[in-house]
């Protein structure tokens, strides 16, 4: 254990990593008069995880953050490596400054989150309705607690609707005979991930547009009311 008084009072640093990324524990220590010892803990009964004693690092203290952990011996801060979702907890750091007789403390609370995956855009159809173009979109998210959320590269009228916790699906219209970009967007909150298609009519539906949208509002059980009053 690091010899010393304790700081009280020290401020909690909160720190966010990502699962399977690398994040850096801050030690807070002022560097200018060097470290002569450093102690990473967890847990209540201060379970050590990496130390520096005698010019000698250790990581390796506890299995479950085997060759991981990176001390650095001048700031005192400690990177981990493929963070995982159990890393998820308090960390408290200990810091004895060599030029003065003067023992440091910080700890950081580090939170875990997942970074969300790339949604899939799946073509459905397109026709022609009158002078305008009709598409249908789905967007489908791999994490069920997605935000889905649609946009496009033109002005276009956009109805959507969500399927399910992880399925959204887009009509648009537009008076343009060209293909248009479309982009959907997944979020859990903080950060975001994207998916864009290029698509297009490319054939006029030999028949009444009404028909298939009532098709496709009995084979996905949608409600396509708003787009069959659109003139």
């Amino acid at each position: 254990m690091v010899g010393g008084g304790t700081v009280a009072g020290e401020p909690v640093r909160q720190i966010t990593g990502y699962v399977g990324e690398s994040v850096t524990l801050p030690s807070g220590a002022n560097v200018s008069g060097g470290i002569s010892e450093i102690e990473w803990s967890i847990l209540s009964n201060s379970t050590w995880i990496a130390t520096y004693r005698g010019g000698m690092a250790k990581v390796a203290r506890f299995w479950r953050y085997e060759g991981r952990l990176r001390l650095n011996e001048n700031t005192a801060d400690l990177e981990i490596r493929n963070l995982a979702p159990e890393d998820a907890t308090e960390y408290t750091v200990e810091f004895y400054y060599t030029e003065r007789e003067h023992q440091g403390k910080g700890k950081v609370q580090l939170t875990i989150l997942q970074r969300p995956r790339k949604p899939v855009i799946h073509e459905q159809m397109s026709f022609l309705k009158g002078d305008d173009c009709m598409m249908v979109l789905r967007c489908v998210s791999p994490e069920e607690a997605s935000i889905l959320s649609w946009g496009s590269d033109i002005s276009a009228k956009l109805w959507t609707t969500g399927l399910q916790n992880n399925t959204s699906v887009l009509w648009a219209t537009f008076d343009l005979s060209r293909d248009v970009t479309f982009t959907c967007t997944a979020s859990n909150g903080v950060d975001n991930a994207t998916h864009s298609l290029t698509w297009g009519c490319h054939g006029k539906f030999d028949g009444d547009g009404h028909d298939i949208l009532r098709l496709f509002q009995v084979a996905y059980a949608v409600d396509v009311t708003a787009i069959l009053r659109t003139p």
